[in-house]
């Protein structure tokens, strides 16, 4: 099937937390479910990443490897200060890496590979500390 990854499934008021390939966490302080998981490799999935992905913000998994999916990783990803594992290789991502990349110093692997990335590393990358970072991987791009 083709998915896409309509921004309205990220902003809307449905019950999310039973989409298959999500997870969900209940946290007693907020008193709400948070979306912790998003696991959706190799689901055919087009479109771009939205912006919204910022309003996810327990996210600890982002895994959209081995799709068809366009455009440039959103700035608002880097503000997933919980993201431990974030697996966007074998798409067709565009664009830079950015510098505040390096605001994902929590992450323990990072797979940004076999996309269309251009541009060079970020000269700060790997500087902010503590630093979790276990696997870093861009191969097959055009950095």
């Amino acid at each position: 099937g083709n998915y896409g990854l309509a921004q309205d499934d990220f902003t809307s008021r449905r019950e999310v937390c039973g989409w298959s390939g999500l997870r969900c966490a209940y946290n007693y302080t907020s008193e709400m479910s948070h979306v912790t998981e998003i696991k959706l490799a190799g689901k055919e999935l087009t479109g771009t990443i939205p912006s919204e992905i910022r309003f996810l913000p327990y996210l600890t998994r982002l895994d959209l490897s081995d799709n068809e999916i366009v455009g440039t990783i959103p700035e608002d990803l880097y503000f997933l200060r919980r993201l431990r594992h974030l697996y966007l290789n074998n798409n067709h991502l565009e664009g830079t890496i950015s510098d505040k990349l390096d605001n994902l110093n929590g992450a323990e692997h990072i797979y940004l590979g076999q996309n269309d990335l251009t541009g060079t590393l970020p000269s700060n990358i790997g500087t902010n500390r503590p630093n979790e970072w276990r696997m870093f991987s861009v191969y097959n791009n055009s950095l």
